[in-house]
């Protein structure tokens, strides 16, 4: 019986961690020498704005394409 609890608790505890996983949305503005520099965009559709811009790095195969929704 203690099994099943301790064994449900774990399950429902990493289905929990993939709820509050984040996800941005975000506009690429440049990538070269292995990195890539986004801004986040606040808000949704029209009135969404850029934020702070970021660089990251990123893996040597990647591949940018240009897209539009």
């Amino acid at each position: 019986m203690l099994r099943k609890i301790i064994g449900t608790t774990v399950v429902a505890l990493l289905f929990v961690s993939f709820a509050f996983a984040d996800e941005i949305r975000a506009v690429i503005t440049e990538v070269k020498d292995g990195k890539v520099t986004f801004a986040k965009l606040e808000g949704k559709g029209k009135d969404a704005k850029k934020g702070e811009s970021q660089t990251l790095p990123v893996a040597d195969d990647v591949k940018v394409v240009k897209g539009m929704f």
